[in-house]
C-alpha cells in the first residue's frame, strides 16, 4: 500500500488500535479482556467516545457483535484474547457470516515464534487464522505494528462492502506490546458500491419489460443493504407479489399488499406454490447462488429466474438464473428502478384480493384454530402463549428470534411491520442468539421495545450473560416458552424412531433466577396471565423475564388443513 505524503505518527499498538475504533466511529466495542491484549483495553481508557461492553462468556461478545451489525449496517466490534477467547466467540461469527452482518473480530494471539504449550497457544501459530478464515470475509495476522492502521483500515471496509459479513484479525501479543512505533496515522479505506454494468442492467430491464406475471424473490441481501424501500418501489411499479427467503424477514413488512410471506424450507404456503407456478418470471434480489431457498424457487417455478444477487466479494449468480448480475443490492435496486420507470403498471386488484385472503388471512386462520383448539390447554401451546404479544408490537418493536419450536410460532404470530420488527436468529442456528440480541438491540434503541423470544434451552445457554444485561441497566423482555424439554428434537425423535434420548431439560426457577441478579419476572401458566406479564415487563427498568409453561407435544400447525378450512 502506497503511504505517498501521509501523515506520520509515533505511538504504541494498543493506541493505534483505538485511533482506528475511533475514527471509524464505532460507539461499542465487545469483549472480555485478557493478557494477551491488555495493550489495547488500556488504550481504551484514554477514549470516552467508545462504551466497551464486558460480557461473561466470548460467546455473546460476538452475538452482540451480531445483533448490532444487522440493526444498524455498521460493523459490531470485537475485542477477545488469544486461544479460547478467540474460539468462544467464533460461534456468533460464523452466524455473522451466514446472516451477511458486518463485523469486526479483533483477537489477540500468542508471541511470534512461541514455544510449544505456551499460554492459550496450540502448536501451529496460524491456528486461530485458519479457523476463521472459513467463516470470515477476511482473516489475517498482523506482524509489524507499522501495519495495524492499514490492516484495520481494510478490515472495516471488507466488513462492510459487497455481501456484509465478519473479518477477523489477530494481533501477536509481542506486536501489541512492542515500543511505540512510527506509522501512518489512521485513514478509512473507502471501497465504491458495485453497479451494474450497462449490459447486465439492459438484459434486466429487457427481460422485465417483456413479462406478464412476473414474481419477486428477495433475499437477505435486502435486509443487510437497507434496501426494503427500493424493494417496495419496485413490486409496486410491476404490481409483483414478493416472496421472502426465511433470512430476509422484514425486507418487505407483512403488512405490505403484496407480500406473500417467508419461504418456509420445510413447506410453503398454498398461495406461495400457486403464485411461483403461475409466475412467467422470478426477479431474484439479494440471494446467494447455490442456497437452499433458490433450490425451493427452482423446483417451485418452471418460469426463468433473472436478478441481481448478492455482493460484489466473488459471489456468483445463481448459474440456473438465465440473468444473473452481482452488485450491490442498494445501487442496483435503484438502477433498475430508474430504467424500468416506464414500466408502471396498474393495481391488480384481483391478485391483491387473492394474497389478502391467501396470506394475511391464512394467518389469522391458523391463529384462531390454534386458540380454538388449544386455547385452554395446560401446559400452554407455543402459538396460544405467544398470541398476546402480537397486540404490543408496533413499529417501535424489536422482537429477535432463537432456535426452536418457539422461533417458528414466532414468525407465524409476530406480523413484521417495518424492517426490525422481527430480527431472525439465522440459518447457522446458533441457540442462545437471543439474549446477546436483545442486549444490543437495547443499546441501539433503548427507547424501543425489544423482547426476545426464546426457549428454556437456548436460555439456558447463553444465561451467563444475564448478569451483563443487568450490569449495564439493558431493560429487554425475555419469554421463556419453557417445555422441560429440547422439544423441537423431541419431535424429530419420536417422528423417526419413537422415542427420545437426552432431552430433557431440568431448568430452574427462572423467575427466581432474574431476581437473584437484582432484576424481575412472572410466572405464566395460562393465556390470559400473558398480557399481564407484557405489561410489567414492558414496564420494568430492568431485564424482565417471563417464564411460560409451554407443552412441546403440541401438534404444529397444518397449512393445507388451514387453507381448506378457509374455502
Amino acid at each position: 500500500m502506497q503511504t505517498g505524503t501521509r501523515a506520520r505518527v509515533r505511538q504504541r499498538s494498543g493506541a493505534a488500535v483505538v485511533e482506528a475504533l475511533q475514527a471509524e466511529g464505532v460507539e461499542y466495542v465487545f469483549g472480555l479482556v485478557g493478557s494477551h491484549v491488555i495493550e489495547v483495553y488500556d488504550a481504551l481508557v484514554d477514549a470516552p467516545s467508545i462504551r466497551h461492553i464486558t460480557v461473561k462468556n466470548e460467546t455473546a461478545a460476538s452475538g452482540m457483535a451480531d445483533a448490532y451489525g444487522r440493526l444498524t449496517g455498521k460493523p459490531g466490534v470485537v475485542l477477545v484474547t488469544a486461544g479460547p477467547g478467540a474460539t468462544n466467540s467464533l460461534t456468533g461469527v460464523a452466524q455473522a457470516y451466514m446472516a451477511a452482518s458486518p463485523l469486526v473480530h479483533i483477537s489477540g494471539a500468542v508471541p511470534r515464534g512461541a514455544s510449544y504449550e505456551s499460554f492459550h497457544g496450540v502448536d501451529h501459530e496460524d491456528f486461530l487464522v485458519r479457523v476463521f478464515a472459513e467463516v470470515t470475509k477476511w482473516s489475517v495476522s498482523i506482524q509489524r505494528p507499522e501495519d495495524i492502521p492499514h490492516v484495520l483500515s481494510r478490515a472495516f471496509a471488507i466488513a462492510t462492502s459487497g455481501r456484509p459479513g465478519p473479518v477477523h484479525v489477530e494481533i501477536p501479543q509481542d506486536v501489541l506490546l512492542a515500543d511505540a512505533t512510527e506509522m501512518d496515522v489512521y485513514e478509512k479505506t473507502v471501497i465504491e458500491p458495485e453497479r451494474l454494468s450497462d449490459a447486465d442492467l439492459s438484459a434486466l430491464a429487457g427481460r422485465i419489460r417483456e413479462c406478464k406475471r412476473p414474481v419477486i424473490w428477495a433475499g437477505k441481501g435486502v435486509r443487510s443493504r437497507f434496501a426494503s424501500d427500493e424493494l417496495a418501489e419496485l413490486a409496486q411499479l410491476l404490481e409483483a407479489p414478493v416472496m421472502l427467503s426465511g433470512d430476509a424477514v422484514g425486507a418487505l413488512p407483512d403488512t405490505h399488499p403484496l407480500a406473500v410471506g417467508q419461504l418456509n424450507l420445510y413447506g410453503q404456503t398454498p398461495l406461495q406454490q400457486e403464485l411461483a407456478a403461475e409466475a412467467d418470471l422470478i426477479i431474484a434480489v439479494g440471494e446467494r447462488g447455490g442456497t437452499g431457498h433458490g433450490d425451493m424457487m427452482f423446483a417451485l417455478s418452471q418460469a426463468p429466474v433473472v436478478g441481481i444477487w448478492l455482493g460484489n466479494d466473488g459471489e456468483t449468480p445463481d448459474p440456473r438464473s438465465q440473468v444473473g448480475a452481482v452488485a450491490d443490492i442498494k445501487v442496483g435496486l435503484n438502477q433498475l428502478l430508474e430504467a424500468c420507470g416506464d414500466q408502471q403498471r396498474p393495481v391488480d386488484a384481483a391478485l391483491r384480493a387473492r394474497i389478502e385472503r391467501g396470506h394475511h388471512g391464512l394467518r389469522t386462520q391458523v391463529r384462531t384454530e390454534i386458540k380454538r383448539d388449544y386455547g385452554q390447554a395446560q401446559p400452554m401451546h407455543y402459538g396460544v402463549a405467544l398470541d398476546a404479544l402480537s397486540e404490543f408490537v408496533d413499529d417501535d418493536t424489536i422482537v429477535l428470534g432463537d432456535i426452536g419450536s418457539h422461533n417458528q410460532w414466532t414468525r407465524v404470530v409476530v406480523e413484521t411491520l417495518n424492517r426490525t420488527t422481527l430480527t431472525p436468529e439465522g440459518y447457522w442456528g446458533a441457540m442462545g442468539f437471543g439474549l446477546p440480541g436483545s442486549m444490543a438491540a437495547k443499546l441501539v434503541f433503548p427507547e424501543k421495545k425489544v423482547v426476545t423470544v426464546t426457549g428454556d434451552g437456548c436460555f439456558l445457554m447463553a444465561s451467563s450473560d444475564f448478569a451483563t444485561a443487568v450490569e449495564y441497566g439493558l431493560n429487554p423482555v425475555i419469554i421463556i416458552l419453557n417445555d422441560r424439554q429440547y422439544g423441537m428434537i423431541v419431535g424429530m425423535q419420536e417422528g423417526k424412531y419413537g422415542r427420545t434420548s437426552e432431552t430433557a431439560l431440568n431448568g430452574p426457577d427462572f423467575v427466581a433466577f432474574a431476581r437473584s441478579f437484582g432484576a424481575d419476572g412472572m410466572r405464566v401458566e395460562r393465556p390470559e396471565e400473558m398480557r399481564e406479564a407484557l405489561e410489567r415487563g414492558f414496564a420494568s427498568d430492568t431485564i424482565f423475564v417471563i417464564d411460560a409453561s409451554c407443552d412441546f407435544r403440541h401438534p404444529t400447525y397444518n397449512l393445507a388443513k388451514s387453507a381448506a378450512a378457509m374455502g
